[in-house]
């Protein structure tokens, strides 16, 4: 391969390649998951202050949204017109979302433009639940461009960068490529191949631009003569700087620069402070001596902290980012993580890792359960772009699967069923014990304070609380009150975001059988698993106070009026004790009682049950069936 290699050299590969579903491999405990499916070429992402995830598609100009707690729903934002998508470089490329987003509703959009040879810098205002971290009624028009730089040079199809951060300082960083044009990279008055910083507090709110650049001029910029141009750049020497990260804690930026032959490398700079670094291309590529540009030279240049030689089948190379544990993340990677650089290879899908010893970075001891003795990770190909959520995972833009996370299972949440399965109980009470569930790390620690969801997923009935906070132990708690669903029992399944969910079983006794006129007969038939056990059949119609408290428990008589013979089992009206009625022969034939003449008007709406003195299993009844032929079969 030759100087043409880039971001996207391997594009007609992808093509054929990009289809095909390649496993990622990570450390032992560690795995990946997908987040978001059916993106078309996400390759770029910003998070919202609040956790919201945004990300642009490179080849539809789409900018989307996605929340991650409770759970992942996403929305299309909006779409960015005028991009020129020819070759495999262009299209919308890079996204910042403002610190104060959430009242001005600011995101940054870099994109190559098909209105001219450039490419643009652009502001859009977006409207709707600006403040909503669980809400992605979020949108932006058009209409509300601020067009910030729109000469970016774009004459050639690749090398057009650039990744877009904010830094500790409220500054936006970018870094524009070269436009293959590697002097570019060493002259000051054009803005590629740098790292620019900029100062958006004084652009005006709505649509409009661009504003002179002197208005773009924050203070600090190492270059305080010249052109305006030159009074941007805050570090030089680059060839396709496509990604870079700031680590806030120690004021660094990290930029992974795609190489040329034979060199991919990482720079470091300062950021807020210091700057004015130049990092050699195209005197440089790596450590290498490459080429020469007029009236300059590679004096004084910065060396890069990592150099990859192409031989390693690595040929653009992709920052990931200082790792940082987060408040709170549920799948933080722990301390011995704290600090660590990611660094990846569009095209090998490699993952590598570098500690700071100190003195210097060098590559991170391996551990145990990953692919190799250098790579952390593999399999992660046609990777565009990636950020530290804020729940501690690390979430990549994959150009073939969509946005997807890497996340530690260490930390990971697992909710477990306690207690409060497998109850069985009347229609329409609450159930005798509590639904109870305990979230813990995967190491055992309780998780106190985190919101369980409860739901009933199947059948019938109602919970209080629908959703429960857990205390210092991790546990958390609902009732169920049973209602009727033919042939269903209810489910209740809990939740928490980032864990498998766990069900909880029920059983409802009691049946509703609606009677048509002059019904004179009814069959049950129930099953019942002990041999010789007595059983209690009653019949019932709806009254305002049903309940009759009797051995086996509360029992719905549903009388309407006080009305003792309506029908009339062992001489006490509807409901009577233990009948002379007894399951006999083999365990499992269902048993059937019939009872005929029974004096049923019209209109009336009959529930028949079924209690048993079984100590093995609850009768369960099957079905009733009616004098008129009509047949209902339930549980």
């Amino acid at each position: 391969m030759n100087a043409s290699a880039s971001l996207f050299r391997i594009f007609a590969l992808c093509v054929v390649m990009c289809g095909v579903s390649v496993a990622q491999v990570v450390p032992s405990g560690f795995s990946t998951e997908s987040v978001v499916t059916g993106t078309s070429g996400a390759v770029a992402l910003a998070f919202v202050p609040d956790g919201r995830l945004m990300w642009c598609e490179q080849t539809t100009g789409n900018i989307k949204i996605a929340t991650l707690s409770p759970t992942v729903t996403s929305a299309t934002v909006g779409n960015v017109t005028n991009i020129n998508y020819t070759g495999n470089e262009r299209g919308l490329l890079g996204l910042a979302v403002d610190p104060g987003f959430a009242t001005n509703g600011y995101i940054y959009a870099y994109y190559n433009s098909s209105l001219s040879a450039h490419l643009r810098l652009t502001r859009f205002t977006c409207t709707g639940a600006l403040a909503n971290p669980a809400s992605t009624a979020v949108t932006f028009a058009t209409s509300s461009a601020y067009h910030i730089i729109t000469d970016f040079p774009d004459n050639a199809y690749n090398h057009n960068g650039s990744a877009l951060r904010f830094g500790p300082d409220g500054m936006l960083y970018m870094s524009p490529g070269d436009d293959a044009t590697s002097c570019n990279a060493q002259n000051n008055d054009v803005i590629a191949g740098k790292i620019l910083r900029l100062d958006l507090s004084g652009l005006p709110s709505g649509a409009g631009g661009p504003p002179a650049k002197s208005t773009l001029i924050p203070a600090g910029n190492p270059i305080t003569t010249g052109t305006d141009n030159a009074k941007l750049m805050w570090a030089k020497g680059l060839r396709n700087p496509f990604r870079f990260h700031i680590d806030a804690t120690t004021n660094k930026m990290l930029i992974a620069d795609v190489g040329q032959n034979a060199w991919e490398e990482v720079s470091v700079c300062n950021v807020g402070t210091g700057g004015g670094q130049n990092f050699g291309w195209p005197f440089l590529e790596g450590n290498a001596t490459y080429s020469t540009c007029t009236g300059s030279s590679a004096t004084g240049a910065v060396a890069p902290i990592i150099a990859v030689n192409h031989s390693a089948g690595w040929y653009s190379v992709m920052s990931m980012g200082v790792y940082r544990n987060q408040p709170g993340g549920i799948f933080n990677f722990g301390t011995a993580y704290e600090g660590t650089y990611f660094y990846a290879d569009y095209y090998s899908g490699a993952v590598r890792i570098a500690a700071w010893n100190g003195t210097t970075w060098a590559p991170a001891a391996a551990v145990p359960g990953q692919p190799n003795t250098n790579d952390w990770g593999t399999g992660f190909a046609n990777t565009a772009d990636a950020l530290v959520g804020p729940d501690g995972a690390i979430y990549y833009a994959n150009q073939s699967s969509g946005i997807r996370r890497i996340k530690s299972n260490a930390n990971a949440p697992v909710l477990t069923a306690v207690s409060g399965s497998s109850q069985v109980g009347v229609a329409g009470r609450p159930l005798a014990s509590p639904m109870v569930v305990r979230l813990a790390t995967a190491g055992g620690t309780a998780i106190a304070g985190a919101t369980v969801n409860f739901a009933v997923t199947s059948g019938g009935g109602t919970l209080n609380p629908a959703s429960a906070v857990t205390d210092t132990s991790g546990f958390a708690s609902t009732t169920l009150t049973l209602s009727e669903t033919t042939n269903t029992n209810p489910v209740v399944t809990a939740s928490y975001t980032g864990a498998t969910s766990v069900a909880f079983t029920s059983i409802w006794r009691g049946l509703t059988v609606t009677y048509l006129p002059t019904i004179n007969y009814a069959s049950i038939v129930f099953k019942h698993s002990q041999l010789n056990a007595p059983i209690t059949i009653c019949a019932e119609a709806p009254t305002p106070n049903p309940w009759i408290t009797t051995t086996w428990g509360d029992i719905w008589t549903s009388v309407l009026t006080p009305q003792p013979g309506l029908i009339a089992f062992d001489g006490l009206g509807l409901v009577g004790p233990p009948n002379a009625f007894y399951k006999t022969g083999s365990v499992n034939p269902t048993f059937t009682q019939a009872f005929s003449g029974l004096p049923v008007t019209g209109g009336l709406t009959l529930r028949f049950q079924a209690y048993a003195v079984d100590s093995a299993l609850w009768p369960a009844v099957e079905s009733v069936v009616l004098s008129n032929k009509v047949d209902r079969t339930f549980n």
